[in-house]
């Protein structure tokens, strides 16, 4: 009904479609969606999956996330991803989705299950206290950590000259990142896409390749020589994943042999 009402006045719309990744996993039930939404008409879908995102995702996860997305582009249907820094990213990189969305600072992952139920706390309190904090984009490490860990890095001269950002006003400053989080990373993930999109579509796997080997490669030095001497001061155990950056990397290598053999 939505959609027929708002093409009567030529207004298009987007759907928003969140799901569960075990429901689209099934073919059955994936082939029956995406034929649903094409039979709307409908041009656009801004996916939502869940409980997808973060820094250690699996293979497995990662490449079923691909053959859904790859599903709705051979349909015709465009799709943003919803909520998704790091798969987004590449996604975008390799042609399989045209846009991709997050908070600013925080909102890389999405769990619908845990949207609401904060909805459900939050319901009938006068006044929400609380809410999400804007974690820090790191440069070179191409992920977000809390601001507390970012703090201890940016102290750190042995490290710190490397994770300086010269977008913006953070080009004045080299702890600029941490002092205004989410302005740094603003204009961070808005550099990414507009980088990507310099380059020809052939060009983007390559591209990506090297950014993401780069990344692995950086928090790998991060976690074996800088975050050791932070863990007891700050009361973390956590490294910073690799895992889905891995799962990534897979993604677009397959992509950049498949067309080499083609």
């Amino acid at each position: 009904m939505t959609v027929q009402a708002f093409r009567s006045k030529g207004i298009p719309v987007r759907a928003i479609l969140s799901a569960p990744l075990a429901t689209l996993r099934n073919a059955e039930r994936l082939a029956s969606a995406v034929r649903q939404y094409s039979r709307l008409g409908l041009e656009s879908v801004d996916l939502r999956l869940s409980p997808v995102g973060g820094d250690e995702e699996g293979p497995r996860k990662v490449a079923t996330v691909f053959e859904i997305l790859e599903a709705f582009k051979l349909a015709g249907i465009r799709v943003s991803l919803g909520f998704q820094g790091d798969i987004g990213q590449t996604a975008l990189a390799l042609n399989v989705v045209d846009a991709y969305s997050t908070g600013i600072g925080y909102r890389e992952r999405f769990d619908h299950s845990g949207v609401m139920s904060r909805q459900r706390r939050l319901t009938g309190q006068a006044k929400p206290s609380g809410g999400p904090t804007a974690g820090v984009f790191l440069p070179l490490a191409e992920g977000t950590v809390p601001r507390r860990l970012a703090q201890a890095l940016y102290s750190d001269e042995s490290i710190r000259t490397r994770l300086a950002c010269d977008l913006g006003g953070c080009a004045k400053q080299i702890d600029a990142p941490v002092n205004d989080p989410r302005a740094h990373y603003l204009h961070s993930r808005a550099s990414r896409v507009e980088e990507i999109l310099r380059y020809p579509p052939a060009w983007r796997p390559s591209h990506e390749r090297d950014r993401l080997r780069t990344a692995i490669e950086f928090r790998e030095r991060l976690n074996a020589h800088q975050l050791p001497t932070y863990t007891r001061k700050f009361k973390t155990q956590e490294k910073i994943g690799t895992r889905t950056m891995n799962a990534l990397l897979t993604q677009v290598d397959r992509r950049i042999d498949a067309s080499k053999s083609a």
